[in-house]
């Protein structure tokens, strides 16, 4: 992460874009973080934009990320590489970036999915105030 000397308040980083805001890419962040556990895992992931499945059983984090972020929330399903479902995560865009976790299956598997995301999540909230 590195500041842009002529810009303040504006802090770049991986998943800053042009156009977006603090509050987006942050979220943008906490997402790839989110991602990154379920690979991490082991597991695959799908991806539900609320019309239609538009990634399925990736393990292709920029194919995922790419795939989100066109709707106000997005739906990851998360299943072993053999198919056995292992629970899903709703995500709600536009919050606070910390609240983008909506809902998620309360299990093991996810939880250590999220653990990266919920660290995160946890920082951005205490630096916030």
């Amino acid at each position: 992460m590195t500041h842009h000397p002529a810009i303040k308040n504006v802090t770049f980083t991986p998943d800053a874009k042009p156009g977006l805001t603090r509050e987006q890419t942050q979220e943008r962040e906490i997402v790839r973080s989110i991602l990154t556990g379920i690979v991490s895992e082991g597991y695959v992931f799908s991806i539900f934009d609320g019309g239609e499945w538009v990634v399925r059983r990736s393990s292709d984090i920029e194919t995922g990320l790419k795939a989100m972020f066109s709707t106000d929330g997005d739906e990851i399903s998360v299943r072993t590489p053999a198919g056995e479902r292992v629970g899903t995560i709703n995500l709600i865009y536009g919050n606070a970036p910390w609240e983008v976790v909506q809902d998620h299956t309360d299990n093991d598997e996810i939880k250590a999915c999220l653990a990266g995301a919920t660290a995160m999540s946890d920082r951005m909230e205490a630096a916030a105030g």
